[in-house]
């Protein structure tokens, strides 16, 4: 009887991690996600685009997020919802379809960050493919590299007064099909 009862306890508790394991994520970012579960199922001719499964959510400043929606496997078309969020209630403020990126690329910066929160002294210091985890040297033209320094000069950075003049890095993605940055959610064309 003692031993029944064990199994039972060591079952529902290990029951009960794989459950909360598949909760990731922040509560803003749960949250966010379940907003997007509702309205998928409010919008089905969407979702019969695009896959009803909310998958990768980024929340910012927690009133912002993004989910990205894919089927399984992962078609030509991707969903970006875009929420806004007051009190812990999310609202859905967009929905668009995009092509679904393929084969990434990380730019990679480095910069002095200064009192005003600008960077200044930007590097560009390397170029990898952000699926194979490897280097991809020669990926960018002039160009596309001065517009990506552009981006990062053009971004505000909230510092603590103990990191200005210190050296920070900040990563874009790339779209080399494109040819266009993503956003720094790596949702959007820029």
């Amino acid at each position: 009887m003692r031993r029944a009862l064990a199994w039972t306890l060591l079952i529902t508790c290990g029951l009960s991690s794989v459950s909360i394991a598949k909760q990731g994520g922040t509560p803003d970012s749960r949250a966010a996600r379940a907003a997007a579960r509702e309205w998928l199922q409010r919008n089905p001719e969407f979702a019969a685009k695009t896959g009803n499964a909310p998958g990768s959510t980024a929340v910012k400043h927690h009133d912002h997020a993004v989910v990205l929606v894919d089927s399984w496997p992962a078609g030509p078309l991707q969903g970006v919802i875009r929420l806004t969020g007051f009190k812990g209630a999310w609202r859905v403020i967009s929905a668009r379809i995009r092509p679904h990126p393929k084969d990434l690329l990380g730019i990679h910066f480095h910069f002095v960050l200064g009192a005003n929160g600008k960077a200044r002294h930007i590097t560009l210091t390397r170029c990898t493919d952000h699926k194979r985890h490897r280097e991809v040297p020669g990926a960018l033209t002039a160009p596309e590299k001065a517009r990506g320094i552009a981006f990062i000069a053009s971004h505000e950075y909230h510092p603590n007064p103990e990191v200005i003049g210190t050296t920070w890095w900040d990563v874009l993605l790339f779209d080399p099909h494109t040819r266009k940055y993503l956003d720094n959610w790596g949702l959007t064309d820029r």
